[in-house]
């Protein structure tokens, strides 16, 4: 996207043909309508795209006439965790220092009396600027900046909050330490904390909590999000008390696709933590949602559900109960059998699973590796899930969605 697509999308002309196509493909809009010189057939191609990728990502959004830049609604929040992030961040202002397509900022308005958004991408200002003013929100302030200078040029205790979304990506390669992304947040707390009482960086899902806790020296608390079963953000807070050198507090927040948060458990963030009552039954698997399992709290979860875990490592636990509450997936168990190529083939043969669905954990063959010995195609209604059992010998279970 340039700068002057912004302009030309804005048109009269421009917005009512993306409405009236944005069902269609976008290749062969642009092929279609690609003599009208005088529209920009080829922004409001891209706009269509964006629109269809958005359906999932931001609902809400993607039904109105919001513009998007293709990279940015990549990286950007989803709606629902940037609803849940404007649910606990809340007061008199709050500084965006990376502001990119505005989705959390435009949260922020809805819970702060003034926001700030700091965005040096002139393209992303300028469209977030549109943005916003056809969406008439009245309390937000852009700024074209750099979140940092703009940081250091503002008086101490500023704001109330300050929320950032390092970007991780160096061209097409993703990055997940907080020392890659950029800005790095690690070089900035003290700064950071000068200017608001509290802080909010938005991490990777794949951040080593351990290590961001020593490179933050205020970090108070990580929250772990998930969405509809994905982990989508780890959320790390922190705030001026002195650190105490305890662990880190940890916390598995799980949402609905609105934002609305279905389950929350927190402690302590101890990854050496395994002892587990292990116990291989027979009736139904169950696998903690993917943000308990990153925060390591499974073993608190699966013991507050009466659970066992199948093996001392992995986080697959089974029961005799059908748990309709149960914090993730559950699955009725068909079958168990030690992983042998030839007689798990057989039994699939016997059995006619000509589709299935793999899952691994604790298991010495990658998915695709597995796939690759099976003769079942992906999909299908069984799940077929490798792992090891209390010997730690390899074996594979055949399971189903309970009734």
């Amino acid at each position: 996207m340039k700068l002057s697509d912004i302009d030309a999308l804005q048109s009269p002309q421009a917005r009512a043909l993306l409405d009236a196509h944005h069902m269609d493909d976008p290749h062969e809009f642009a092929l279609r309508h690609a003599r009208r010189r005088h529209l920009p057939i080829a922004a409001i191609a891209e706009q269509i795209a964006c629109r269809t990728k958005a359906a999932a990502k931001l609902p809400a959004l993607s039904k109105s006439d919001f513009l998007y830049s293709p990279v940015a609604l990549e990286q950007c929040s989803r709606e629902a965790t940037a609803h849940f992030k404007a649910g606990f961040m809340a007061g008199g202002s709050v500084v965006d220092i990376t502001g990119g397509l505005g989705i959390d900022t435009l949260a922020f308005a809805r819970s702060f009396e003034r926001v700030v958004y700091c965005e040096k991408d002139e393209v992303l200002a300028k469209l977030f600027a549109a943005n916003v003013q056809s969406m008439r929100v009245d309390n937000i302030d852009i700024r074209h900046a750099d979140g940092v200078t703009y940081l250091r040029n503002v008086a101490d205790d500023a704001f109330d909050w300050i929320f950032g979304d390092p970007s991780r990506r160096n061209g097409t390669a993703r990055k997940v330490g907080l020392t890659a992304c950029e800005p790095d947040v690690t070089q900035m707390e003290v700064l950071m904390l000068a200017k608001a009482r509290r802080v909010c960086i938005k991490a990777s899902p794949a951040l080593d909590i351990v290590m961001a806790q020593r490179q933050l020296a205020h970090l108070q608390r990580c929250l772990v999000v998930s969405v509809n079963g994905k982990c989508k953000e780890v959320l790390l807070l922190s705030g001026r008390a002195q650190p105490n050198g305890s662990r880190v507090a940890v916390e598995s927040v799980l949402l609905n696709e609105t934002g609305q948060v279905r389950y929350r458990i927190d402690g302590a963030y101890e990854p050496s933590a395994r002892c587990r009552d292990i116990t291989m039954r027979r009736k139904y698997l169950y696998e903690p949602d993917a943000a308990i399992i990153k925060a390591h709290l499974s073993s608190k979860v699966c013991a507050a559900y009466g659970l066992s875990f199948i093996n001392a490592t992995t986080d697959y636990a089974t029961g005799d109960k059908l748990l309709q509450d149960f914090p993730g997936r559950t699955f009725e168990i068909v079958a168990s059998l030690p992983w042998r190529k030839k007689a798990v083939r057989a039994y699939l043969h016997a059995h006619h699973i000509e589709k299935a669905n793999i899952s691994r954990r604790d298991f010495p063959h990658a998915p695709e590796e597995v796939r690759k010995m099976l003769p079942a195609k992906e999909g299908g209604d069984e799940f077929l899930f490798f792992t090891r059992d209390s010997n730690r010998d390899p074996i594979m279970i055949h399971a189903r969605k309970p009734h």
